[in-house]
């Protein structure tokens, strides 16, 4: 059972636009996802096409843990897949480029907390730059950061931006991360927001969770 959180929205031009896409897919009869999961990412593929990931699970494990730049690569990766369960991610970035680092599911860990937490999110967050700052402040580290070098923090690639960046996914990724621990007792995101997740003990499964607000549907395919 999950608490229910109001997420304050804001509409703006921006939020117009086409975000990102998810797709989550658990077949009962055991057998593979992955062609449901490309059937529905390709009726939907306009929401994003720069950065791809996903999440395959089996006998309630992950077993695979996969991100790509392009469709070409992840559909190839995907399609070695015999997991039955599948969260997959498609991206339209709104605030870091196009690198296997700020790709989703985003990975949250940090000795706050007593689980790891896997998150998929599509909206524009508005009040990304505080979250960061507060979630900082709290000992958090933002992995999908390019620092003031141009280097990833998550595999210590060097990439040339012009800027630093971060994607602005993160900062929802810990407040959910933060929430269902019961560290806080609220999500500050402000901001449309469509959420699927995992929460695992390592590499277990030990509980997923989904919500949105009034700006980002989650449609109920089967």
């Amino acid at each position: 059972i999950w608490k229910t959180w109001t997420i304050p929205t804001y509409q703006t031009q921006k939020t117009k636009n086409k975000m990102c896409g998810i797709v989550y897919i658990h077949r009962k009869d055991g057998k593979p996802a992955y062609k449901s999961v490309l059937k529905r990412y390709r009726n939907q593929k306009s929401r994003g096409m720069q950065g791809y990931g996903y999440i395959a699970v089996k006998d309630n494990k992950i077993v695979s843990l996969k991100r790509a730049t392009t469709e070409h690569e992840i559909i190839k990766l995907i399609e070695q897949e015999d997991a039955p369960e599948i969260l997959f991610h498609h991206r339209n970035p709104t605030s870091a480029p196009n690198i296997e680092e700020t790709t989703h599911p985003i990975a949250v860990h940090n000795q706050e907390l007593k689980h790891q937490y896997y998150v998929a999110h599509n909206g524009v967050i508005r009040n990304s730059d505080e979250l960061k700052k507060k979630h900082e402040e709290n000992g958090y580290e933002y992995f999908t950061e390019l620092d003031n070098s141009f280097r990833a923090k998550g595999s210590g690639k060097t990439y040339y931006i012009g800027t630093s960046k971060w994607n602005d996914s993160e900062s929802l990724a810990i407040e959910v991360a933060r929430a269902l621990e019961g560290t806080t007792d609220e999500i500050d995101t402000e901001g449309p927001a469509a959420v699927i997740g995992f929460k695992t003990i390592g590499q277990d499964i030990v509980g997923r969770f989904f919500f949105r607000n009034d700006l980002n549907p989650l449609k109920y395919m089967d």
